[in-house]
């Protein structure tokens, strides 16, 4: 099964890209993509450029939903019937959360005392509905919103947006 890694965002709050970011000496983005890994998933970055290997690329305005979709047809035409995702800014994540997104059997978002849409486990038959969300400037929580909730500690999930908040 194959992991991505969303490598896409703007990083706007953040005033550079978040993605490099080193936290205990790793970058963001290969810390999630390692805690991936770990669970046994076959790791990708999707973003609008090729900078980290290997990178799948997502076309289109920017919008959250563009590298879930994008990952979404990678994974189909790879042959696979699942992508798990989750984006770079979450340091924090282990691989057991991973692993209990793949046991759970179904679409499935990481969850604590609120809902991670960009973090879950989706079927590759879902990038149908990634693109009726996108054609109707819908957002990611209405995507998910059919997905069940793996409920993880909420220090899984901190995400980072700004630099402050690695202090």
């Amino acid at each position: 099964m194959r992991g991505y890694v969303l490598v896409g965002g703007a990083s706007s709050r953040f005033g550079r890209d978040k993605a490099d970011e080193l936290v205990d000496g790793l970058p963001m983005a290969e810390r999630v993509a390692r805690a991936m890994e770990a669970a046994g998933l076959d790791v990708r970055f999707v973003g609008k450029r090729a900078r980290w290997r290997p990178t799948v690329i997502e076309h289109g305005e920017r919008h959250p939903l563009r590298g879930v979709l994008a990952a979404l047809l990678d994974a189909a035409s790879s042959g696979e019937d699942w992508a798990v995702v989750a984006p770079c800014d979450l340091p924090h994540v282990p691989a057991d959360a991973f692993a209990r997104l793949m046991a759970h059997g179904d679409a499935a978002v990481l969850g604590a005392e609120r809902r991670h849409p960009l973090s879950g486990i989706f079927p590759v038959g879902w990038a149908d509905r990634a693109a009726r969300v996108l054609d109707t400037a819908g957002s990611v929580r209405s995507f998910a919103e059919p997905a069940a909730t793996v409920v993880v500690p909420e220090a899984w999930l901190v995400n980072v947006n700004r630099p402050e908040q690695l202090r």
